[in-house]
């Protein structure tokens, strides 16, 4: 039998967006992109990340081989039919992390974000 911790880990939604952590300034540098969205959904993990094209922006969902599985997950397909529909929303052109963060939201992700480091 599953115990209930299990249950709520496989079933737990959560992002973290990484300029917003405390740690985010550090882990941004010298990285190809300048912003992510790392999200959990139990194990599986993705992530939106931002890249500098010229004079504008781009944002890339990024998810490897082993987290292929997420899409067979309904509310994860539900979040990505949400991607195409950003416009209806009032957002043009590529939407920026504050887009995505409440698309997640708006499909149960919770913000894990860890603003304070640990012990502060």
């Amino acid at each position: 039998m599953e115990s209930q911790t299990n249950t709520e880990e496989q079933d737990s939604k959560t992002y973290v967006q990484l300029s917003k952590a405390w740690y985010g300034e550090a882990s941004l540098r010298g990285r190809d992109f300048i912003e992510e969205i790392h999200c959990l959904v139990g194990d599986i993990e993705f992530a939106f990340r931002w890249y500098q094209l010229d004079k504008t922006y781009a944002v890339r969902l990024e998810v490897y081989d082993d987290a292929f599985q997420i899409f067979a997950d309904a509310d994860v397909c539900e979040l990505l039919r949400g991607l195409a529909h950003l416009v209806d929303l009032g957002y043009s052109g590529n939407p920026m992390p504050q887009a995505i963060c409440e698309l997640l939201a708006a499909n149960g992700f919770e913000d894990a974000t860890p603003t304070e480091e640990a012990g502060s």
